[in-house]
């Protein structure tokens, strides 16, 4: 529970460089290159620091079976399903995402 809240505590924009909104812009425009890449980039920096024992590990993502237009998909049915997260951090949204679709067993939280 307490990483659950610290999973949603990130959800304030104070200074993000997407909203959930522009990303929903990114890569409904640009489905193969920016959106791509900040995909990438924040589920490779929440794996980072799940490792590293930043952040408790709560996202499992199956690396040899998920590609980044898999976590694009799932981006942007996340932002269909949720609109409200439109105007939070574009990063938070993606978290969210993820954890939803790729919870880590409890064991392993």
């Amino acid at each position: 529970m307490i990483g659950l809240l610290m999973l949603v505590a990130v959800t304030i924009p104070s200074g993000a460089y997407y909203t959930g909104d522009e990303l929903n812009k990114v890569c409904q425009s640009d489905p193969a290159g920016a959106c791509l890449s900040y995909l990438a980039g924040v589920s490779d920096e929440r794996d980072s620091l799940q490792g590293f024992g930043e952040v408790p590990r709560m996202i499992c993502i199956p690396r040899d079976r998920v590609t980044t237009r898999q976590l694009r998909d799932m981006a942007l049915k996340y932002l269909g399903a949720h609109p409200e997260s439109r105007q939070t951090a574009a990063a938070s949204v993606v978290s969210r995402a993820l954890y939803d679709a790729f919870p880590c067993p409890n064991k392993a939280v």
